[in-house]
């Protein structure tokens, strides 16, 4: 229970500084002497593309980052000056789809949270689903993200707490595996996700210290 409390404690916490335009810890963004271009406050989630280029959210200065993985060089490519569209707020985990657009969860939009879609050339930002956008159960937290080997989105919500679906035209939610859904040793705090080579998917759970594995047709839950 102490680290479930923790860990709302810091997503509060993060809201609380993001939200309220306090930036983090305050400050100038400092990233030593190695590349060049604005540096990081608080980087808390990292993706690759295709390309090999890293991306980076960080937290403190509410904005989604392009790094050279060579010369460490750093480039802002979504935040409040940099893209069109809807503003982050507090921005948590992020994933790739095929096409290579970002899908990104937000804990601050819509009314427990939501998803962006941000076009890696412009950092146009889109609001994909949230309780304003798209039909199904809302979201409670949603924190982790993975798309699936045929597109659809997969997000790991905290406080539902469950394994939600995503359509990615729609925006559309399902209940993937979660409380009546799937058989299985239920979730106490699912925090991470990601895919499998075989399709099923893996789900860390920060409050039972564990790995499951859900298949994604049934939603049956087996510890790894």
């Amino acid at each position: 229970m102490r680290k479930l409390v923790l860990m709302f404690s810091l997503i509060v916490t993060t809201a609380f500084f993001n939200i309220g335009g306090c930036n983090g810890g305050g400050g100038t963004p400092d990233n030593g002497d190695i590349g060049d271009g604005p540096g990081f406050r608080d980087p808390s989630a990292v993706a690759v593309e295709d390309d090999g280029n890293i991306l980076v959210i960080d937290a403190g200065t509410i904005a989604l980052y392009r790094v050279d993985p060579l010369s460490g060089d750093r480039q802002i490519i979504s935040d409040a000056v940099t893209g069109a569209g809807p503003q982050l707020v507090v921005p948590l985990e992020l994933a790739l789809e095929g096409s290579g657009n970002i899908v990104m969860t937000d804990a601050g939009i819509g009314d427990a949270g939501g998803i962006f879609r941000i076009l890696p050339g412009s950092g146009n930002r889109t609001v994909l689903s949230s309780s304003d956008v798209g039909s199904g159960p809302d979201f409670a937290l949603p924190i982790g993200i993975a798309v699936a080997q045929d597109g659809l989105i997969l997000v790991a919500d905290f406080s539902l707490p469950g394994v939600m679906s995503v359509n990615p035209l729609t925006g559309e939610r399902a209940v993937v595996s979660g409380d009546g859904i799937g058989s299985g040793l239920g979730f106490e705090a699912p925090i991470g996700i990601d895919v499998a080579g075989d399709g099923s998917i893996l789900v860390t759970d920060f409050g039972l210290e564990l790995v499951f594995s859900v298949d994604p047709s049934t939603g049956d839950r087996t510890i790894v």
